[in-house]
């Protein structure tokens, strides 16, 4: 017996049924494609570490912001991604230089220019951990960065799920 389809993948049959040219256009048909299911992850700590980083402005306050994506390095959530925005406004400020202090201090000892850090990869790779949330995003439970955390050190560290013990 064939192994069970993955949930949120598309086998190259179904999506040469549902993607295809004719008559030099593109038609895609996506009635035998079922919809993508959402797992949020558990509230907890997480390992991670800086997939990528974008450079732009927030478009709710047009604000300067750098938008990080962030790699669970561990566990059973292990390379799952979740993002983080890093505001330069006036009221974002302290919190994203605590966030920066954590897991990038070395861009606080002069001037930066976020835009270069973002082109440059200066953050990429970066180990953090982050502390992870469930809100409600259109009555669907979503999971959410409530906070970004120096890396693990020493005798300190996620549990065997990838999940801090004792947090909650």
């Amino acid at each position: 017996m064939p192994d069970a389809p993955k949930q949120n993948t598309v086998s190259d049959e179904q999506y040469s049924q549902a993607v295809f040219e004719e008559g030099g256009n593109l038609v895609v048909n996506l009635a035998g494609i079922q919809e993508a299911k959402y797992e949020a992850i558990p509230r907890g700590i997480y390992n991670a570490e800086i997939d990528t980083v974008e450079y732009g402005m927030s478009a709710n306050s047009g604000n300067p912001m750098l938008t990080l994506q962030l790699a669970i390095t561990e566990g059973d959530y292990q390379g799952r991604k979740l993002y983080t925005y890093w505001s330069f406004s006036q009221k974002a400020l302290p919190f994203t230089k605590a966030a920066m202090q954590r897991i990038a201090p070395e861009l606080l000892t002069a001037k930066f220019d976020p835009q270069k850090v973002a082109d440059e990869g200066q953050l990429l790779g970066k180990p953090c951990r982050v502390r992870v949330t469930i809100e409600d995003y259109q009555g669907e439970p979503r999971s959410r960065v409530a906070q970004v955390l120096a890396p693990a050190t020493q005798g300190q560290g996620p549990g065997g799920n990838g999940q801090a013990k004792g947090f909650f």
